[in-house]
């Protein structure tokens, strides 16, 4: 992982971002996000502002020298006419110019809010001179989301926190702005859960117990807390759910589990939101391997 910002201009943008990603080793580029529909409104703003004022400067001066070309028999008032014109004229168009460029330098750093998905991690270029790149296998920890409404279970999914090997405690927000944020959350989500999943089934084939926060999940089936921050806890072989017809559901917004009570009802042993639960898309992943 490496996040930077440059102390001298930044690189052509794409050319930066290939030299991020050769160095990282990120493999083969699978998709990119960029500004599109704002970035060329700004570009043609730019465009027609500057136009006019160029346009607007060739008028002026063609006036001015028309009221200047006659000379002496011309008379003083002409002369002043001309020097009010000419001072109005370049206020207005110096206006239009400046306003040009202000949008030139908006399009260049909104064109350069990017993110690019490699086959191993990913490069995402912000404003000014920031850079964000993260390989697929550094990331150990991948939650998507917060809770906006706890009461009516409502999520927001446009963003993702991530904690990385070398310093599993520093999160790192992930929000690019960019109109295609839910994609890109979703591809980041299924390219890091394609490139972790390998080593987590041959962790639970081993017989190694994998923790998702509260939830603790073996080949013997699935542990939950018997209480809000017990010690102990209550196991359910995948046997005896199977045979009660229950089952451990990754879903938005809620992670449950759940059997079938007596009278044929369904009772919630857990319940849980998603987004509270780190690397819901590995173990979501996990339990689609083991049908």
């Amino acid at each position: 992982m490496d996040i930077s910002t440059a102390e001298q201009q930044p690189l052509p943008f794409f050319t930066e971002v290939e030299q991020l990603a050769t160095k990282h080793k990120l493999g083969t580029l699978q998709q990119s996000y960029m500004k599109t529909d704002t970035s060329r409104r700004l570009f043609v703003n730019a465009i027609v502002w500057i136009s006019a004022s160029i346009v607007g400067m060739i008028f002026v001066l063609a006036l001015v020298l028309r009221l200047v070309l006659p000379g002496p028999l011309a008379g003083l008032n002409n002369y002043l006419t001309a020097a009010l014109l000419a001072v109005i004229g370049f206020v207005i168009l110096y206006g239009c110019f400046r306003q040009g460029l202000l949008n030139l330098r908006a399009y260049q750093y909104r064109n350069r809010e990017q993110v690019h998905l490699y086959t191993e991690g990913m490069v995402s270029l912000e404003d000014q001179t920031a850079h964000l790149v993260v390989r697929w296998d550094e990331i150990v920890e991948l939650t998507r989301g917060d809770i906006e409404d706890e009461a009516s279970g409502k999520v927001t999914l446009d963003r993702i926190y991530l904690a990385l090997k070398h310093d599993a405690e520093q999160q790192i927000f992930f929000q690019p702005a960019l109109p295609q944020l839910l994609e890109i959350c979703t591809q980041v989500e299924q390219m890091y859960t394609e490139a972790s999943l390998p080593a987590l089934l041959a962790r639970y084939s081993n017989g190694e117990h994998l923790q998702f926060d509260e939830l603790n999940v073996s080949q013997n089936g699935v542990s939950i807390p018997r209480a809000l921050g017990a010690t102990e806890y209550d196991t359910f072989t995948w046997d005896q759910l199977a045979t009660q017809g229950g089952k451990l559901e990754i879903s938005q917004p809620y992670t449950t589990i759940t059997v079938q009570g007596k009278d044929a009802t369904e009772e919630t042993l857990y319940k849980e939101f998603t987004c509270e639960i780190v690397n819901a898309c590995l173990l979501k992943a996990l339990l689609a391997e083991r049908k």
